[in-house]
């Protein structure tokens, strides 16, 4: 059980005293103590413990005091107990105990503690009220009771599933007593448990306390006292109905991002249940419920480190978050495989060996059997006959042989109908080109080549010099004897700064939301990088490595139009000098909306930049996007980055409602569904952005479609253009080549003439122009 492995780490921690306070006592030990009763509850003032026991039960029993005498317990009924003795008064104390084997591995399922503080017989009340409520916690902190401590040692997560606590006190002043208990006297809290109770024992009545506000704190408001009588009556015995009453609840989200999302969900959620709390915010303050059951959403890894030693009741996996990105940025590259993707290589190679064979079987045929040696290669007569452009035979005694012409009519019928299928495969591609290149992964985005097996020390080593690179040069400070948290803060608002560091990258802008209202041009303001810096795993690691070693800008462009901002001219001496410059600094009052306002502007214009978020936001955005600007083609990320599953871990009472209500939610579905309407909900604030964009340009983000649309001098038809170029330049070079040879000399001689003739006239125009230029200055200005 838990508490027993609890227990087993914690004597690692205790050294065992050869004189140990604990003993066990077992069934025998009603032979050892004579002359008890069964039933005998003793006087007021020395109880008999064993009737608050909870016997054939699963329960493991504890009993500490700071001094028990046999009459107080002189049998057990048949239960194996273990005793503590609680040393010292003056709050340095700790409990030794030892554990025997037999409580080891047992299978409880519960846990019943006695703190049972007898001061009759001494004269220490004076020392003992003032840090009575200081030992309570000391007592049920060193038996592994009520809180985990993290690394701040301060109280974290309650644990009182199957914890009831009984303290049985002597008392002679009972307001000293709840005063012991107040914030202003002790810094540590006392226990916190929905079966908590105190028996105060008087000399002349008795009264039992009940913790009855669930996860409040040990305050005299908080509990309800009642007289009563030493009878069986009185046996404690645990109030489950308490447990399943949880009034208020900690949120936690990892990242600190969707926790308004979650609140709203877990509303909805616990409204379809009566009873059940819909406090899920800061209004629940630790002075009214100090202890509270707390949900975590978060990947496992946060859950297991947020409190490493203790175990969620539930855990629930309810959706997947990653990364993903939005773009229209197309290349329109010249694609000049359309000429051959029309036949195969199988095609191709089958096509130029039958030309290549018929040519030189029709030469052995014209040398060698019609005895003809002059005549031409017949290889451009069949070529031609397949490019549909055909000519006379090599030679007229050719032509009118049968035999050529019987053999060669057939491969002008098979050149006729392969030369129509071939311009019918081409046109088609012609008139419905190939698509451009889309950036869809995030590989295709960097402008350098990705380095693998990237170690963690590299990647703090880029991160250390992106973050140095962002803080800005010390030396391109006009005064550069500032405090260095001066010039970061300098840097990080100055857009001449960062417009020479990002205007001649050829890289891809990555932008998203920006998250907080600080520096505009901070990179942990915008969402792509704090999601960077807060989760680093592996995969983050190799991510952020290329976001952090290339100029990929992150911000809007428009930030650089930005003219009202001064750039300071004068050197600024001191800190107070600079505060005062940088309090006026324009880019400082810029909201978080105006600036996703800008982002959205450029990635709607399809520039060379990508939108990053959450892919369930991202798969929304494309909808908004393609609804809202209906002429421009978005694309999103093939794969998600990383992509780790969502996990609702669960700290609270094996009887409360709320984790099997969220079972049940997210078996349905519902979750799900909600979390996307959440999510839907808040873009409904970037319609607002979308709306004034496509006001300043109708034309363009209009709905309204023209009714032709020209094409574009891109792509397919492009390459026409540069293949004709390309033949008409070796068409001239091989009549250069030929012609040359006799008249190569004077053609040269020609075209240099030529050219100097028009030099010539250019310089007779000049002149011409400017004997004009000064009579009519001569007649009409000077002499009027």
């Amino acid at each position: 059980m838990v508490t027993g492995k609890l227990e087993n780490n914690e004597l690692g921690k205790q050294k065992v005293d050869k004189m140990s306070p604990y003993i066990l006592i077992f069934a025998f030990l009603p032979k050892f103590v004579m002359g008890s009763e069964l039933l005998d509850f003793g006087t007021s003032l020395s109880p008999k413990l064993h009737n608050f026991l909870a016997t054939n039960t699963l329960c493991r029993q504890k009993i500490m005091s700071n001094g028990i005498h046999s009459e107080n317990l002189p049998h057990t009924k048949g239960t194996p107990i273990e005793l503590g003795l609680i040393k010292g008064l003056d709050g340095s104390y700790v409990i030794n105990r030892t554990m025997s084997n037999i409580f080891q591995d047992r299978r409880w399922t519960c846990v019943n503690v006695l703190i049972y503080c007898n001061y009759n017989d001494t004269n220490l009340h004076n020392y003992y009220w003032k840090g009575y409520s200081y030992r309570i916690h000391k007592a049920l902190q060193n038996i592994n009771l009520g809180y985990k401590h993290g690394s701040s040692f301060y109280p974290t997560l309650p644990v009182y599933d199957y914890f009831s606590v009984l303290v049985i006190t002597n008392l002679e002043d009972e307001l000293e007593f709840w005063k012991s208990w107040e914030p202003t006297y002790v810094k540590q809290k006392p226990g916190i448990f929905p079966n908590f109770k105190i028996l105060l024992l008087k000399q002349t009545n008795v009264k039992l306390c009940v913790h009855s506000k669930v996860f409040s704190l040990s305050r005299r408001r908080n509990f309800i006292c009642e007289g009563v009588e030493i009878n069986p009556e009185i046996m404690y015995k645990p109030n489950l109905k308490l447990l399943s009453a949880e009034p208020c609840w900690n949120l936690y989200d990892e990242n600190y991002k969707n926790s308004a999302i979650m609140r709203s969900i877990f509303w909805q959620i616990l409204n379809m249940r009566e009873n059940l709390t819909s406090k899920f915010h800061r209004p629940c303050e630790y002075d009214e419920y100090y202890s509270r059951p707390t949900m975590q959403m978060g990947d496992l890894n946060f859950i297991a480190k947020y409190v490493p030693d203790n175990v969620p009741l539930a855990v629930i996996h309810f959706t997947h978050k990653s990364l993903n990105y939005i773009s229209c940025f197309r290349k329109e590259a010249i694609v000049y495989s359309m000429y051959v993707k029309p036949l195969d290589l199988s095609s191709w190679t089958l096509l130029f060996s039958f030309l290549l064979v018929i040519s030189i079987l029709t030469d052995l045929f014209i040398r060698y059997h019609l005895k003809i040696n002059l005549a031409p290669s017949s290889f451009l007569f069949f070529l031609g006959s397949i490019i549909d452009e055909p000519s006379n035979p090599p030679n007229s005694e050719v032509g009118r042989n049968p035999h050529f012409r019987l053999g060669s009519i057939w491969w002008l019928l098979a050149s006729i109908v392969a030369t129509n299928g071939y311009i019918s495969f081409l046109v088609t591609n012609l008139n419905a080109p190939f698509p451009p290149k889309i950036f869809d992964t995030v590989e295709s985005l960097y402008c350098q080549g990705k380095k693998e097996n990237l170690t963690t020390i590299e990647l703090i080593d880029s991160t250390e010099r992106f973050e140095k690179r962002c803080e800005g040069d010390h030396v391109f400070h006009p005064n550069a004897t500032l405090d260095r948290r001066v010039l970061e803060r300098f840097n990080l608002n100055n857009v001449t700064f960062f417009e020479n560091w990002h205007r001649g990258s050829h890289c891809f802008s990555i932008l998203s939301n920006r998250r907080y209202d600080t520096l505009v041009f901070h990179p942990w303001s915008y969402e792509l990088h704090d999601s960077l810096e807060l989760r680093r795993h592996d995969d983050e690691f190799q991510l952020a490595h290329q976001f952090y070693s290339q100029p990929m800008r992150w911000y809007p462009k428009k930030l650089w139009t930005m003219k009202l901002v001064p750039f300071a001219s004068k050197l600024l001496l001191d800190v107070k000098s600079y505060m005062k410059y940088y309090n006026s600094h324009y880019l400082q009052f810029l909201s978080s909306a105006r600036i996703n306002d800008w982002i959205e502007e450029e990635v709607v214009t399809c520039g060379k930049s990508v939108f990053f978020a959450d892919s369930e936001r991202i798969e929304l955005q494309r909808q908004n996007f393609e609804r809202s600007y209906p002429k421009i083609k978005f694309y999103v990320g093939t794969e998600p980055l990383l992509k780790e599953p969502l996990h609702l871990s669960f700290y609270s009472s094996i009887y409360s409602k709320v984790p099997r209500l969220f079972e049940t939610a997210t078996e349905s579905g519902l979750i799900q569904v909600l979390y996307n309407n959440s999510i839907k909900a808040e873009l409904k604030f970037v319609m607002n952005n979308t709306k004034r964009i496509i006001a300043k340009n109708p034309e363009r983000y209009g709905r309204e479609g023209e009714r032709f649309k020209s094409q574009k001098l891109e792509s397919s038809l492009v390459t026409l253009f540069v293949i004709s170029g390309v033949l008409i330049g070796l068409g001239f070079t091989c009549f250069v080549a030929e012609y040359g040879k006799g008249n190569g000399r004077r053609l040269v001689g020609r075209c240099l003439s030529w050219i100097r003739s028009i030099t010539d006239r250019v310089k007779v125009v000049k002149e011409d122009i400017l004997n004009l230029a000064w009579w009519v200055i001569n007649k009409y200005l000077l002499f009027g």
